[in-house]
């Protein structure tokens, strides 16, 4: 995804951000319009002939992904560089922590905290990696199992709270009609490529 060059090096960063950040907020309320409404997590509880716990080692996969993209709890340098974050999360880190504190203030959901045997539970990015790459990579909850170490119904459950975090917290500012300065900015921009009067392009964040 990109948008059209401005020639100011700042409002062109502005904007690339603003076409990321979009892209998400559009492609979670699709979602939550399309999909989560006939979503239910499976969740049996503890029952008679049901199996019993297995340990998947979720804590060291927390601390698999922070070596791997982040580096939160240590002064290593993560062992994949951010071309290959933008790649895996389609996103440029920037944009990703964005959407981390916006999540985080409108769901305590995506906070850490203990669980119930007062182990640390799930981490922040645990739950967003599972989340966005259901979202980005358009598979199933069962699929991002091996690498988060959540269960299925867990999965689900992030990708249900993030989209609905994510619109909650940025539906305002991002999904708006624009305003005349707006429009004399998008019409600038278009003028200067020689297509005057243009005001959006297919670029998943155009509006109607």
């Amino acid at each position: 995804m990109s948008s059209p060059p401005h020639s100011d090096t700042s409002s062109s960063h502005d904007s690339e951000l603003e076409t990321y950040v979009t892209a998400v907020v559009v492609a979670c309320a699709t979602t939550m319009m399309a999909a989560l409404s006939q979503m239910q997590a499976k969740r049996g509880g503890s029952r008679k002939g049901k199996k019993a716990y297995r340990d998947i080692q979720r804590s060291q996969a927390a601390l698999r992904i922070d070596n791997d993209y982040f580096c939160r709890y240590s002064a290593d340098v993560p062992i994949f560089s951010e071309a290959e974050f933008g790649r895996r999360y389609r996103m440029p880190r920037e944009v990703y922590e964005m959407l981390l504190a916006g999540v985080c203030a409108v769901d305590p959901y995506f906070i850490q905290k203990p669980d119930a045997f007062l182990r640390d539970g799930a981490s922040t990015d645990q739950k967003l990696s599972a989340g966005l790459r259901q979202l980005c990579f358009g598979v199933s909850a069962d699929a991002v199992v091996d690498y988060v170490r959540m269960a299925e119904s867990t999965n689900m459950e992030c990708l249900k709270r993030f989209v609905y975090a994510v619109f909650d917290a940025f539906e305002g500012p991002w999904l708006r009609y624009p305003n005349e300065e707006d429009i004399a900015r998008i019409e600038d921009s278009y003028s200067s490529l020689g297509f005057p009067g243009c005001l959006g392009c297919v670029d998943c964040a155009s509006w109607e």
